[in-house]
């Protein structure tokens, strides 16, 4: 009896639930069309990729992606040059490039125009470059695993921040390093021959930014990542510091 009440008893509390469900008719109106502008520059060379997009309606069956925007006249504008904007080339997909050789300059402010095919002209406010400190060190040590990241090399980087400024600050990386496949194929034939490849590891989604409210004109460590790697070649990793 005792094993027949404890098995009835989950039933008899479903059942309760369920009797009391109210189904909820929710009417999503049409949402506000809005552009989206996804995109950034920076003083390395180009090209730069400018992503212009329609916002979409509460995903619904086949809706929920942004509409791309086509046949824009998308350009660049340095306030110091008004007179020479760089132009984008549309790639398709809403997507728009700079040529290879454009950078922008630390110091200068940019703006973006856009016009639609409708004639809807949209503008930015001019955004000025900030420069990024020179004097940056990299460090590196050997740290066993945690429950916060793997074991590997940890490596951090140390900077001084330039006073009285608001600064704010973002991070990304990639690695690369040699490894030899060891196998060649002839025909059917497995033969063992050692070849030389490089393997690029791009590490874009860490969230690592970062604001000088606290250490405003202060010299401070900036954690950057930990790197699992234990093979005896060596390992390149490029750190890219970036002033927003």
């Amino acid at each position: 009896m005792k094993r027949i009440y404890i098995a009835l008893l989950p039933c008899g509390f479903v059942w309760l639930i369920s009797s009391c469900e109210i189904p909820y008719d929710i009417r999503v109106t049409k949402g506000y069309d809005h552009y989206v502008v996804d995109g950034s520059i920076t003083n390395l060379p180009g090209p730069y990729i400018i992503k212009l997009t329609h916002s979409a309606a509460y995903s619904v069956k086949s809706e929920g992606s942004n509409y791309p925007v086509r046949f824009a006249t998308v350009c660049i504008i340095d306030d110091s040059i008004k007179d020479h904007p760089q132009f984008l080339c549309e790639l398709g997909d809403g997507k728009y490039r700079t040529d290879s050789l454009f950078r922008a300059i630390p110091g200068h402010s940019y703006s973006l125009y856009i016009q639609t095919v409708n004639g809807i002209e949209l503008m930015s406010y001019p955004e000025q470059m900030p420069p990024v400190p020179e004097a940056i060190i990299t460090h590196n040590e050997f740290v066993d695993e945690t429950i916060f990241h793997p074991e590997g090399h940890k490596v951090w980087i140390t900077l001084t921040d330039v006073p009285n400024v608001k600064n704010y600050y973002q991070w990304t990386y990639q690695g690369v390093y040699l490894f030899s496949t060891g196998i060649y194929s002839s025909g059917d034939i497995l033969r063992p021959h050692p070849s030389a490849c490089w393997m690029y590891e791009y590490f874009y989604f860490d969230f690592n930014l970062e604001s000088d409210r606290l250490f405003d004109g202060q010299t401070f460590d900036r954690d950057i990542t930990v790197v699992p790697y234990f093979s005896a070649s060596p390992y390149l990793l490029t750190i890219y510091t970036r002033s927003l």
